[in-house]
């Protein structure tokens, strides 16, 4: 029968010590030139077209109204509101 001999441990332990290191999330080095080029707080930077396009419809149809309420004169608005007064009494009763 032949003679089993044991890898010595401290060998083996060497030759990992050795190995690059490997990350899931890259090395520091990586992730410190990733926060230079993206934000201070290191997030995600999103381009701002993209941002348009994933940002909800209730947002952007909330912000239009705002930018048209913003240009209406005093008289304009107590139209508005009387409108939007109506609308909720409707609402309300139905």
């Amino acid at each position: 029968m032949s003679e089993i001999i044991k890898f010595p441990y401290d060998v083996s332990r060497q030759v990992h010590s050795r190995k690059p290191r490997r990350s899931k999330n890259n090395t520091p080095e990586q992730r410190r030139g990733k926060t230079r080029r993206g934000s201070a707080m290191g997030g995600a930077v999103i381009p701002l077209r993209q941002a348009e396009v994933t940002e909800p419809t209730a947002i952007k149809q909330a912000r239009a109204v705002r930018a048209v309420m913003e240009t209406l004169d005093e008289r304009e608005l107590d139209a508005v509101r009387r409108v939007m007064d109506a609308l909720r009494v409707g609402e309300a009763q139905a």
